[in-house]
Order: structure tokens, then sequence, then C-alpha cells
């Protein structure tokens, strides 16, 4: 992905732009009904279908491009593909498996994960810019690993 200019300058560069900007006012919404008791179940399924949705318009960008290109790059499709077949048989185990009160320990794992996944792909993004911001690229890795550091510390 490029800059805005050039994502919009495709018809699916622009269907994709709407679509990661609906389905982050569907995550948000469904995150502000998870303050509740009483919608904290409405709002985790429509946070989840934001986030579904998220995913399948990045799957279907990948796989458009890959058909453009020939397939070049088909390890990072079945990659994406098994990436989140592990994601969701993790999800779904520990889901069942993890007890009310445990579940801000999970949480703060969950939270764990995501900063060190933030922080690699931060770190492999630059190597592939080539980019001469070492001071800025430091300050945004360092808050990757900090967030991966965090709830290890706090749980």
């Amino acid at each position: 992905m490029g800059t805005l200019a050039q994502t919009l300058s495709t018809p699916l560069g622009v269907v994709e732009w709407f679509v990661y900007l609906i389905s982050a006012v569907i995550f948000v919404i469904g995150l502000h009904l998870m303050n509740s008791p009483k919608t904290a179940r409405k709002g985790n399924l429509i946070s989840a279908a934001g986030m579904i949705l998220a995913c399948a318009m990045a799957f279907i960008v990948l796989f458009v491009n890959e058909i453009s290109n020939g397939f070049q790059h088909g390890v990072a499709v079945a990659l994406l593909i098994v990436g989140i077949i592990i994601g969701a048989v993790a999800g779904v185990v520990s889901a069942k498996k993890v007890k009310m009160t445990d579940m801000p320990q999970l949480v703060s794992i969950f939270n764990t994960v995501g900063g060190g996944g933030a922080a690699d792909h931060r770190g492999a993004d630059h190597r592939r810019s080539g980019h001469p911001d070492r001071f800025g690229h430091l300050l945004r890795l360092a808050g990757g690993r900090r967030q991966a550091a965090g709830p290890e510390v706090h749980a």
C-alpha cells in the first residue's frame, strides 16, 4: 500500500479505502456498546463484524494484486490463510477455556502479542522502505515494543 493518492487512483483502491473506513466506524460503534453489560454482547458481535470486514478486504486486495502479478507472492496468500486459521483456532480455544475471572490476563496476553506484532511489522516495513528517518523509526519501534512489554508487567 502506498500513499492515499496512490490508493485512490484505482477503483479497487477507492472501494478498499471506504471499506476500511466503514470497518473502523463499525468497530468503534461496537466498542462503545461494550461499555454497558446490557449491550456488551451486541457490541462484541458488531466489533467482530467490523474486523471481519476489514480482514476480508485485506484478503481481497492481496488476492486481486496477486492475480494481476501472476501469483509471484503466492506464499503471502498462503501465510494469510494459515494465519487466519491459527488465529481463529487460538481465539476460540482461549475463549472457551479461560474463566471470566482470568479475562484481564487473557486480554493482557492478546495486547502483548498485538504490540509485538506491530513492532515487528514496523521494523520490516522500515527495512523495506529504506527510509532515512532513523530517529522516528526508533520511536515508533519502541512504542510497539513498549506495548508488547507493558501488559506483561501489569498482568
